[in-house]
């Protein structure tokens, strides 16, 4: 069981570094100070210089002091690299387009049109919706948008981008699984 007040190679290598000046005693938590006053006042030079030669020479790590504001900063610097990190991940989630001006990625459509589809307006394609219930809006024009949750469809004039579009072979495949 160790004693509480236990004087270390460590405490005696701590009070040597504010003794010669490479740590300020107002850095060290107030629990410390008191102690490595103590050592100060009870121990030689040498013995202090022999505990600090000692306690890095058999340290692998490199014991380096940082101050309160030196860790708000890097603190800062760590958080803005996440935050960026972070943009980067949804950033890259969007489609890209390369140099020659095509889609590397397909395109990304808004979660509210997730079950929705566009295709050109025909007979067929009515009389198949139709047929497995879909429920006619208000609309006219050359599309169909169709909602798959909601079982409906309505016609529009123009083919909206927000919607994913769907080829005939992809929309019988959909309508033979529902």
């Amino acid at each position: 069981m160790k004693k509480k007040n236990k004087i270390t190679i460590a405490d005696k290598a701590l009070t040597n570094a504010i003794k010669k000046g490479e740590i300020s005693l107002s850095d060290l938590p107030k629990s410390k100070r008191s102690k490595v006053k103590s050592i100060a006042n009870s121990t030689s030079d040498e013995e202090l210089e022999k505990a600090s030669k000692n306690k890095y020479k058999y340290s692998r790590r490199t014991v380096k002091h940082i101050s309160n504001s030196e860790k708000i900063n890097n603190n800062e610097k760590i958080n803005n690299i996440k935050m960026e990190k972070k943009f980067i991940k949804k950033f890259d989630k969007f489609s890209k387009i390369n140099e020659s001006d095509e889609p590397s990625e397909p395109k990304m459509y808004p979660k509210e049109n997730k079950f929705k589809r566009i295709i050109e307006f025909s007979g067929d394609i009515e009389n198949s919706l139709v047929s497995h219930n879909f429920n006619k809006g208000d609309g006219d024009g050359d599309f169909i948008v169709f909602d798959l949750m909601d079982k409906s469809y309505k016609l529009v004039s123009e083919m909206d981008e927000d919607i994913r579009p769907c080829e005939s072979e992809e929309f019988d495949h959909m309508m033979n699984n529902l």
